[in-house]
C-alpha cells in the first residue's frame, strides 16, 4: 500500500509541475504562448499547443482551427510562423504585450504574413 501512494503522490507531483509549465500567463497572447511553449518544447506536427491555449484561455474561440488554417497554419503550431505571423521588426527581446482574457488574437508584437501575389 505505500508503495502505491508514493507512485500516487508522484503522479500529482508531476500533473501539477506540467500544469504549472504549460500554463498561459497573465495575458499572454495566443502567438506569444506558442512561441514560447515551441521554444521549450519543440513542434510534434500537431496544434498541441495553440489547442491548450484555447482551452484555458479562450474556449469560446470555436473557429480557432479553421481561421488557423485559412491564415496558412493549417496543421501544427510551428505553421503559425511559417505562415500566419512574423514578428514585428525590432521587438525580438520584448516580452508579450497581452491581450484582454478570453481572446485567441495575437499582441501587437505580431503581424499578420504578407503572401506574395502571383
Amino acid at each position: 500500500m505505500e508503495s502505491q501512494q508514493i507512485y500516487l503522490d508522484a503522479e500529482q507531483i508531476v500533473r501539477a509541475l506540467s500544469e504549472e509549465l504549460l500554463a498561459p500567463r497573465d495575458g499572454e497572447c495566443l502567438v506569444c504562448f506558442v512561441d514560447r511553449q515551441l521554444t521549450e518544447h519543440g513542434c510534434d506536427g500537431t496544434r498541441r499547443f495553440a489547442l491548450h491555449f484555447r482551452g484555458i484561455r479562450a474556449p469560446r474561440a470555436t473557429a480557432l482551427e479553421r481561421t488557423l488554417s485559412e491564415k496558412g497554419a493549417c496543421c501544427c503550431d510551428c505553421e503559425i510562423y511559417a505562415n500566419a505571423y512574423e514578428r514585428v521588426r525590432g521587438t525580438d527581446a520584448e516580452p508579450c504585450r497581452g491581450v484582454a482574457r478570453g481572446s485567441a488574437q495575437p499582441c501587437t508584437l505580431w503581424r499578420r504574413q504578407q503572401r506574395g501575389r502571383w
